[in-house]
């Protein structure tokens, strides 16, 4: 039984397939709910009648006419009424309705365009799939428009659709295999690498071979290879293709470098530079000897060169671009993110941060992003040692060192010896910026053994000072009996009742002072007499 939301689009189907003129025949079976859509086509069911009909059109004299008589009331009621009929032009007998051959397929390709806006997302599944299974090119071209319209907006497709396109990687036109290779890179079906590496390897067309290699770009392999430097040293319009999935396989180290990359460097060799694509600059920094690198530098430090950009971002992929690049950025803020990635991948560690810390960039935002990005990628010892250079010469800002420091105790209970080193600077740098109940928190996290004696000290210290701001100087007493912790909380205090209390604990206490110290401590006590005397 045919599905009822179905009824409003067969009519409406009906409609336009009538006032277009152009239908043959339109098949409505109850048992094949998948007939009703195959415009152009005859139905199984109706091929033997046509086939009768025809014969007796041949078999009929060439000079007989057609009866002109009326039919008779009995021949008018036995006959049944057709469902539907469109007033034709009276045609002599031996003229026979017109073959699929002959429908304009431009019609039938606009009805079926319209007929999947109309349908539900499963009939559009199996349009599709209808479209690809038929025998007519500009047929089978709309089925692959619009499955990658489905695509594009988020539908999936049945299997039926992903076999047929599997199919059509064999089919006799380019045109056809192209868009098989299109679809199923699209796709992404498990064994897509498989389907496209073993149809590239046979394909002689370069149309073709240039759908096939954007899927080895997208799944470098090793069996590629052989077929993707045969397009590559190509003169075709697969070269540019073919140079995309060589870098692919490259930079996964692919290529044998006795066997292959002589002939990849005769290939980019004989390429005017103005004719080097990103992959062909890619492919010489991972392939090229000396001399091919240095034609790289030039290019990147050529401002008149259109791709000089390129050329930069090509040098970080390898390791003789890092100081160019280093060099290019200093005077070319431009050029920090290319200089960036070369640190990435050749130089990460705290000296080479540095570097980038160092740099003018674009941005700020930018800046601060690569860092932080570079940065995660540390050991926490690495990154320790690079916020401690970076403070050195003020090239990360307390704000983002913390930032980045606050990795080290993220979702932590307890913090190891081996990050000790890292969480004290932290909490030394909470210290700094006035917080110093996010520093005795960081140092909660510490272990009360196991760290080094410069570590100890200096988380002693930094606690010692932080009780002090936070006015629990019973606790400061138990930490430290040394003056000048106070006067480090003394300095950091910026509210003058605060000093005050500060400054009359300290001459509560017996401390040995320096005639500094004294100084400032009878100032302090100095200035809150000669308050507390002016006040009325």
């Amino acid at each position: 039984m045919e599905h009822t939301q179905n009824r409003p689009i067969r009519r409406g189907v009906y409609a336009l397939i009538l006032s277009a003129g152009c239908l043959t025949q339109c098949a409505c079976s109850k048992n094949n709910s998948n007939d009703w859509f195959r415009f152009g086509k005859e139905s199984p069911k109706e091929q033997p009648a046509k086939q009768a009909e025809q014969q007796t059109a041949q078999d009929q004299p060439q000079s007989e006419t057609p009866s002109s008589e009326p039919p008779t009331d009995a021949q008018t009621t036995n006959e049944p009424e057709p469902i539907a009929e469109v007033e034709q032009p009276t045609q002599s007998s031996n003229e026979t309705r017109p073959s699929a051959a002959e429908i304009n397929v431009e019609e039938i390709v606009q009805l079926y365009r319209r007929l999947h806006v109309e349908m539900d997302q499963p009939n559009r599944s199996q349009l599709i799939v209808e479209l690809l299974n038929d025998e007519r090119e500009q047929v089978k071209l709309l089925g692959f428009e619009l499955a990658s319209r489905d695509l594009s907006a988020g539908t999936t497709l049945s299997a039926e659709a992903a076999n047929a396109a599997i199919d059509l990687l064999h089919d006799p036109l380019p045109t056809i295999r192209v868009g098989a290779a299109r679809l199923i890179n699209r796709l992404a079906l498990p064994d897509a690498m498989t389907l496209l590496t073993d149809t590239l390897n046979k394909e002689q067309d370069a149309s073709v071979a240039e759908a096939l290699l954007r899927g080895i770009e997208r799944w470098p392999n090793e069996n590629a290879k052989e077929s993707v430097l045969r397009w590559y040293q190509s003169s075709t319009t697969a070269r540019a293709a073919a140079a995309n999935a060589a870098w692919q396989i490259a930079d996964l180290g692919l290529w044998d470098t006795t066997e292959h990359e002589s002939q990849i460097q005769s290939v980019y060799r004989s390429i005017p530079d103005d004719q080097l694509t990103q992959s062909d600059l890619r492919l010489i920094a991972a392939t090229g000897t000396t001399s091919d690198i240095n034609r790289l530098i030039g290019l990147a430090r050529n401002s008149e060169y259109a791709k000089q950009s390129e050329a930069a971002n090509a040098l970080a992929f390898t390791p003789l671009g890092v100081d160019p690049l280093i060099n290019l950025a200093s005077t070319h803020p431009n050029f920090a993110p290319a200089a960036a990635k070369a640190i990435d991948r050749h130089r990460l560690n705290p000296n080479g941060i540095r570097q980038i810390a160092l740099l003018d960039w674009p941005t700020t935002q930018a800046r601060t992003e690569t860092l932080i990005q570079l940065c995660e990628k540390l050991d926490h010892d690495q990154l320790t040692t690079t916020i401690r250079l970076t403070q050195t010469d003020n090239t990360i800002n307390d704000a983002l060192a913390i930032r980045l420091l606050n990795r080290l105790i993220a979702g932590a209970q307890t913090v190891s010896p081996r990050s000790a080193p890292g969480v004290a600077l932290l909490a030394q740098l909470e210290l700094k910026n006035l917080r110093p109940d996010r520093a005795l928190e960081a140092i909660s996290l510490l272990p009360d053994s196991g760290l080094d004696p410069d570590t100890a000290l200096r988380v002693n210290n930094t606690s010692a000072v932080s009780h002090i701001l936070l006015g629990e100087f019973d606790h400061a007493d138990q930490l430290t009996q040394s003056p000048q912790n106070w006067f480090e909380a003394l300095q950091l205090q910026s509210d003058i009742n605060a000093q005050l209390k500060i400054a009359s604990a300290i001459q509560t206490r017996s401390f040995e002072l320096t005639e500094d110290q004294q100084e400032t401590l009878d100032t302090l006590l100095a200035q809150a007499q000669s308050s507390t005397t002016e006040t009325p």
